[in-house]
């Protein structure tokens, strides 16, 4: 296509030459209106191709605009999967927060169960001893009581 379009336009500017010839040489006017008639029907002769190109519709260079918009493209998936990316990592973050605390207040709770028990233990240990205690005394008694009623 380019190469058919240097021609016919190398084809018009010689014919625009020839009629400026034509305006100031009126001598040679037959021959200067057969060049020009043949340069004319040269051009007609190659317009076919040049119809279609007249009729063709033009859209932007693919090659270049294709690596322009693809690239930004590219660099506008990468920005929106990066910030879904930080989304979901605070997404996780609030939900591990969340899963800490109810787990310190299971924690709380069975520190203070345990606390309790430990204070019921302790009480009991504390009871426990004092029964043990009373038990000696009332064995001793026991065993000089009947110890003192023989003799």
């Amino acid at each position: 296509m380019d190469t058919l379009y240097n021609q016919t336009n190398k084809l018009i500017q010689q014919t625009q030459q020839c009629f400026q010839l034509l305006e100031s040489n009126v001598k040679n006017a037959v021959e200067i209106e057969a060049e020009i008639q043949e340069k004319i029907d040269s051009i007609n002769r190659d317009k076919m191709p040049k119809c279609d190109l007249l009729n063709r519709r033009f859209a932007p260079n693919p090659d270049i605009t294709a690596i322009n918009i693809d690239y930004a493209i590219q660099h506008q998936n990468s920005l929106q999967n990066a910030n879904k990316g930080v989304d979901e990592m605070l997404h996780t973050g609030a939900n591990a927060l969340e899963s800490l605390r109810s787990q310190r207040m299971t924690l709380k709770g069975a520190q203070r169960r345990i606390m309790d028990m430990a204070n019921t233990l302790g009480l009991s240990n504390h009871t426990m001893r004092l029964i043990e205690k009373e038990l000696q005394k009332t064995r001793v008694l026991l065993v000089s009581g009947s110890l003192g009623g023989r003799g």
